[in-house]
């Protein structure tokens, strides 16, 4: 966190940023940019996407409209 934040302050930038209180799963440990996650109610990774993708698709659309509507 102190490394974060010199580099915020130096950048004099003010977005918060979230670090994690726990290990997380190593799925998460990522190197690339942009990487998304889409993960279900009950913590299952539905789509792990690197790089560019259309999010707005008619497929992805339909996937989060499914999950949403999932039981927990």
């Amino acid at each position: 966190p102190s490394i974060i934040n010199e580099f915020l302050k130096e950048n004099e930038y003010r977005f918060k940023v979230f670090n994690p209180l726990t290990e997380y799963p190593d799925n998460f440990d990522v190197n690339s940019i942009p990487r998304t996650f889409l993960i279900d109610k009950r913590g299952g990774i539905v789509i792990d996407k690197t790089g560019a993708a259309n999010w707005d698709s008619k497929t992805v659309q339909e996937t989060i409209d499914r999950l949403i509507k999932q039981e927990n």
